[in-house]
C-alpha cells in the first residue's frame, strides 16, 4: 500500500495541538489526543432513498431513530381501511413486527423501537381513546386517553409522553406517565394534522390545519404552558417532524394552499430556516420522530398520483467546514 507521503508528496505532520488555521485538505496527527485529523470542506444536507416499506400506508404513525425506526397503523388503499401492521427498520430494510390490538389510522406515535406508544386515532367505526405500548415484539394496552381524537400531534417517550391538538378538540393536550393520562396545558392556536417534535416538558406543536388556511405558527411547551415560537417559512399541515425543542426539523406535507410541498425546515429554538428539499413530496406520512434534527427518516404517506407509498427517505444534516477525525489510536 502506498504511503501518504508518496501519494500526496508530503508527510503527515505530528503536532501536539491542532493547527490554529488549517487549510482545506490538511492532515495531521495530534500526539496529545492520539487522533489522525483533517480539515474538510462544508458538506451540504441531503435526502437519500432508504429501504421500502413492506406495505404502502398513509395517515400512518412512527417512532424510533434513523437506524432503529418503527412504523405502525395507518390506512392501506383499495379500500381505505385502518391497518394493524407494524414494521421495524434497521437502517437499510423494513421487516414485520408485532400487530396492533386495534387497527387505526391518524394516531399519535412516538418513543423508541423497543418502547413505543400509539395513542388514539381513527378505528372502526370511529375515533378511539385507547393507547397501545410496544416492547419490541408485542403491543399491549396502556391507559385510555381522556378524549377520543384523531389527526393529532405527539412526542416524548413511552413513560413520559405528550399528545396535543387533533379533531375534534384542537386546543387540548394530555400527558402520559407510563400508565395514565392527565390534562396538560391549553394551546393558543392548535388545530389538527399538526407536526411535532421534542419531549413531554419541551415540545413543539408546528403548523397544522387551522381551517383554512393552514397555520405557519409554532407553539412551545414547557411542561405546563404553551407559548409562541418562531414562524414557519411555509405554513402547512400533514407533514412530520423530529428533533428537540431547540434543534427541530419538519418536512413535506401540505402548504397553506393545500398543495403537496417538498420543503424541509430546521429550527434553532427561535427561527425556522429552509434546508434541502425532500425528494418526494408527500402528506399523512410518518417519521422517526425521536431522531435528532441531523439524522432522521420519512416513510409512507400519500404522494401526488399515488394513494399511498412505500418510499423511505433518509435525511443527513449539513456538516460545516472544520476539523474531522480520520482515526484514533
Amino acid at each position: 500500500m502506498a504511503e501518504y507521503k508518496d501519494a500526496k508528496g508530503i508527510k503527515v505532520q505530528s503536532l501536539s495541538a491542532d493547527p490554529p488555521a488549517p487549510f482545506v485538505g490538511q492532515v495531521w496527527y495530534n500526539t496529545t489526543s492520539g487522533d489522525l485529523k483533517y480539515y474538510g470542506d462544508a458538506i451540504p444536507a441531503t435526502w437519500a432513498t432508504g429501504g421500502s416499506l413492506g406495505t404502502a400506508k398513509y395517515q400512518t404513525s412512527g417512532a424510533g431513530t434513523k437506524t432503529a425506526a418503527l412504523n405502525f397503523g395507518g390506512a392501506v388503499p383499495s379500500p381505505y381501511v385502518p391497518t394493524n401492521l407494524t414494521e421495524e427498520y434497521d437502517g437499510s430494510a423494513w421487516t414485520a413486527g408485532g400487530t396492533l390490538s386495534t387497527s387505526r389510522r391518524a394516531g399519535a406515535g412516538f418513543g423508541l423501537q423497543t418502547a413505543a406508544l400509539l395513542a388514539t386515532g381513527t378505528a372502526v367505526p370511529g375515533r378511539t381513546n385507547s393507547t397501545e405500548e410496544y416492547d419490541g415484539s408485542t403491543w399491549t394496552a396502556g391507559g385510555n386517553v381522556g378524549s377520543s381524537k384523531t389527526q393529532l400531534g405527539g412526542c416524548g417517550i413511552q413513560t413520559a409522553g405528550l399528545i396535543f391538538g387533533g379533531s375534534p378538540l384542537p386546543l387540548t393536550s394530555e400527558e402520559y406517565n407510563g400508565s395514565a393520562w392527565t390534562a396538560g396545558g391549553t394551546l393558543t392556536n392548535g388545530g389538527f394534522d399538526i407536526m411535532s417534535a421534542g419531549t413531554q416538558t419541551a415540545a413543539l406543536a408546528i403548523g397544522g390545519d387551522g381551517g383554512p388556511p393552514d397555520r405557519d405558527t409554532t407553539e412551545e411547551y414547557d411542561g405546563t404552558t404553551w407559548t409562541a415560537g418562531g414562524t414557519l417559512n411555509t405554513g402547512g399541515s400533514q407533514g412530520a417532524g423530529a428533533g428537540t425543542q431547540t434543534a427541530a426539523i419538519i418536512f413535506s406535507g401540505n402548504n397553506a394552499s393545500n398543495s403537496f410541498t417538498n420543503r424541509t425546515e430546521i429550527y434553532d429554538g427561535s427561527t425556522w430556516t429552509n434546508s434541502v428539499n425532500i425528494n418526494t413530496a408527500r402528506n399523512w406520512f410518518a417519521s422517526s420522530i425521536n431522531s435528532p434534527q441531523s439524522s432522521t427518516i420519512a416513510f409512507g404517506g400519500e404522494t401526488s398520483g399515488l394513494p399511498a407509498t412505500t418510499e423511505t427517505e433518509e435525511f443527513t444534516g449539513a456538516t460545516p467546514a472544520g476539523v474531522r477525525i480520520i482515526g484514533t489510536d
